[in-house]
């Protein structure tokens, strides 16, 4: 096989034409140049190196010809070595963008899902992830999971005494449930809740982390939620409460309606911040606070570590700051069902600092 035919063979490939055999020959000539040529050759090397080879084989018309099984090996060399210089870089070209399609896999992170872990009064622990229908019962009340991985209790209930379940929503996830009174909770990573699964003349729930409550108004039976010794009064009303360990402050954010905390009534629009038993009272951007539940990132004039925080809990990452300032002022506004890399992108734009992610960890970098 001459030149002329390796080229007209590779263009039969290339246009999908090749037979079995036909493609079979050409992978295996680049493979095994592939293979003989790990320490990167450059261009000028390769043409000496076909010179070379080229000027070895008898094949001038002048010359007597050579019996065709003794050329075959030193044939295979040269064809293969100049269809690498003459368009190897196309099998080249397709086995990188492969390679960094992989890696871009390897080195990307999905969104968060909704497994969660529901705890039952006995101490028997269900997985929830993936599972519809009755998964239990407690006081003679069915614990139910819907379609889209809501719980919630029916039935009545036959106990005498408060029992008790608790759902735990681990880092890289939320949940949603509906209190045995029909409040609504949204947990968000990392966060937990325990209650009765019937209540009493008072509604006692006890939480960590953060959530969004949409309680059931019902001035007879008070709503109470606990978190680090902080109780919240409802009046009837929908708030938000962030507590997680690694923020500064527990705060808690009235959306309408109207709480107490600490005694202190909020109005909707308002945020309780305590922080070293000291309470204040701040008017937080309402888009901010409530962005989780809609499933978005909004940053809004946040510190870099404030942001990066929700990043590290609903994607299950680290943080690594190298030489980069974390009171930077970001706006992001994103979705959080979106791969890591594009929230990581989002965040470069701002023009502020780079980001690279290994493994499950990332790291931010002063911006050039």
């Amino acid at each position: 096989m001459d030149v002329t035919q390796a080229k007209a063979l590779f263009e039969k490939y290339r246009a999908g034409k090749a037979t079995d055999e036909e493609k079979a020959l050409l992978e295996s000539w680049y493979l095994e140049l592939a293979r003989s040529r790990e320490n990167d050759l450059t261009a000028a090397d390769l043409e000496r190196a076909v010179e070379e080879i080229w000027a070895s084989l008898p094949v001038h018309e002048h010359e007597a010809p050579v019996h065709r099984v003794q050329l075959w090996p030193r044939i295979v060399a040269a064809a293969s070595i100049l269809l690498f210089l003459s368009f190897g870089g196309y099998f080249l070209l397709h086995r990188q963008q492969a390679r960094h399609t992989a890696q871009n896999q390897v080195h990307d992170i999905a969104p968060g899902g909704n497994k969660a872990i529901l705890t039952l009064s006995n101490g028997q622990k269900i997985v929830l992830n993936g599972k519809q229908g009755k998964i239990a019962v407690q006081a003679g009340r069915q614990v139910l999971v819907g379609a889209n991985g809501g719980i919630s209790y029916a039935g009545q209930s036959n106990s005498n005494g408060p029992i008790y379940n608790t759902l735990t929503v681990p880092i890289g996830n939320r949940r949603d449930l509906v209190l045995p009174d029909g409040s609504q909770v949204s947990l968000d990573a990392g966060s937990s809740i325990t209650y009765p699964v019937v209540f009493a003349t008072e509604r006692k729930v006890t939480m960590t982390g953060q959530a969004y409550f949409i309680v059931k108004h019902d001035p007879a039976h008070p709503f109470f939620t606990t978190v680090k010794g902080v109780v919240i009064q409802d009046i009837g009303t929908e708030f938000n409460i962030n507590a997680y360990d690694e923020e500064p402050a527990i705060k808690t954010t009235l959306i309408q309606g109207s709480v107490k905390v600490n005694d202190l009534t909020l109005i909707p629009g308002q945020q309780a911040q305590i922080r070293d038993n000291h309470t204040a009272i701040k008017i937080p951007d309402m888009e901010a606070v409530t962005a989780w539940k809609n499933n978005d990132f909004y940053f809004s004039n946040e510190s870099l570590k404030s942001g990066m925080r929700q990043i590290a809990r609903w994607y299950n990452v680290n943080i690594v700051y190298n030489n980069v300032d974390e009171r930077l002022k970001i706006f992001v506004d994103v979705t959080r069902s979106t791969n890591l890399s594009v929230v990581l992108k989002a965040i470069e734009n701002t023009g502020k600092v780079k980001c690279s992610l290994e493994g499950h960890t990332i790291t931010l970098s002063q911006a050039n």
